[in-house]
């Protein structure tokens, strides 16, 4: 009765904010047996990418542990999106200094040129003398000191819309950051993954209800209603185990 009560009031504010923001998005929410065909190697291939008890499990591992190919990771192609957002756990094990996972979107102008924009959210340790979710804006780089509104052993929110020529990030609901843009969308979205403990046999990132789409949202106060109904689709997570 709980988990029919948990979906039914996620779908309530998703109907709700979708009148209220002209929302049109879609979840992935990688139930056993859902296809990830659609994805493709982002920089270099990471050791595992699959379903494991209604999550995606991303394995990063490798000697490489430098440069471009650094990088593990998947992307996907979410067509002409000006928001996306995953659920991804942070771990008490990541232990190592350095980078870890997170979520990267890649811009586009109105022409369909890829633009050279990359805003991206990702739990770093102790990286540049911080540890938190950092946010990369593209120019500045990392823009310090990154975000503590995580919570450790626990899955949180990473948000990323586009509006109005800036860019939003959120994390947990809160607004950490806000960048300029000059471009008009958001084409892909990469799940990544540094090898910062590749040393140590590597590690796993778990990730849930990857959502993307169009919202239109003007005023903060509809903002606020958006991230609330977003949260109640984050029940969704546990109504599946």
């Amino acid at each position: 009765m709980k988990s029919k009560y948990l979906a039914a009031t996620a779908g309530a504010l998703l109907l709700a904010v979708s009148s209220l923001a002209n929302a049109s998005l879609m979840t992935l929410t990688f139930d056993d047996g859902d296809s990830l065909s659609d994805w493709i190697k982002d920089r270099a291939t990471p050791a595992g990418f699959e379903i494991i008890n209604n999550e995606l499990v991303m394995t990063v591992n490798g000697l490489i542990t430098s440069g471009h190919q650094a990088t593990q990771g998947m992307q996907l192609d979410i067509g002409k999106a000006n928001y996306m957002s995953v659920d991804m756990w942070i771990d008490s094990s990541w232990t190592a200094s350095g980078r870890f996972a997170g979520m990267w979107g890649v811009a586009h102008n109105a022409d369909d040129s890829r633009a050279n924009e990359f805003p991206i959210l990702e739990f770093q340790n102790n990286h540049n003398g911080h540890t938190g979710v950092a946010k990369w804006e593209s120019g500045p780089g990392w823009v310090l000191p990154p975000s503590s509104l995580y919570t450790m052993d626990a899955f949180n929110q990473l948000e990323i819309m586009l509006n109005g020529g800036t860019y939003q990030y959120f994390v947990n609901g809160n607004l950490i950051h806000t960048g300029a843009s000059t471009s008009a969308y958001l084409g892909w979205v990469i799940l990544n993954g540094y090898n910062s403990m590749s040393d140590e046999g590597g590690y796993q990132v778990r990730y849930d209800n990857l959502t993307f789409g169009n919202v239109a949202v003007p005023e903060p106060s509809t903002l606020a209603i958006f991230t609330l109904a977003l949260a109640g689709l984050t029940t969704r997570r546990f109504c599946k185990k």
